[in-house]
């Protein structure tokens, strides 16, 4: 049967075998693609979905995070002065200071000035100025100053000591804050 058709006709014949073929196999790729198209737009449109949602919770935890960001510098702030506040409550106060150093003053002692402060490391140095009757009122009220528990030193420069009556004097005092 095979010699019964022209080799002109067999050629053509083979032509449209082939286009034929090629044609069923695209159409059918074409519905293959088509229906696994169809089969994954659902899960397309759940993923686009779900992202938009992830994106709208990113940005809302973004913001919340910034705030609670804020909330935290607040609180270190408000524990820093809590504890500036509790540390400020245990030590003695400067007119208590003040107030123990006016009760040592016998008599014949008038004071003029008193410089006090209070540093990073307890109290300054505190200066006390004002004038004395007498040499004697003066060196009982350095002895008085030395006497309270938290003065580690009272400093009395000699040329204060230098004249009997009414004397001009300036006094500085060390205080060991460990002791108050």
């Amino acid at each position: 049967m095979t010699n019964l058709i022209p080799p002109e006709a067999k050629t053509e014949l083979v032509r449209l075998y082939w286009i034929r073929m090629v044609s069923v196999w695209a159409l059918l790729w074409s519905v293959l693609l088509l229906v696994g198209a169809l089969l994954l737009y659902p899960t397309y449109l759940l993923l686009t979905g779900t992202s938009a949602a992830y994106v709208e919770t990113v940005a809302s935890v973004s913001e919340r995070t910034e705030v609670f960001d804020l909330m935290v510098e607040d609180l270190n702030r408000s524990s820093q002065e809590a504890k500036t506040i509790v540390q400020a409550a245990g030590k003695v106060s400067l007119s208590t200071l003040l107030q123990d150093m006016w009760s040592v003053n016998g008599g014949g002692i008038d004071i003029v000035g008193v410089q006090m402060a209070r540093d990073v490391d307890g109290i300054t140095p505190i200066g006390i100025t004002g004038e004395a009757v007498d040499r004697q009122s003066l060196a009982l009220f350095r002895d008085r100053l030395e006497a309270l528990p938290y003065v580690t030193k009272v400093n009395l420069p000699i040329e204060n000591l230098a004249e009997n009556q009414d004397i001009t004097f300036s006094i500085l005092v060390t205080i060991n804050s460990d002791n108050l």
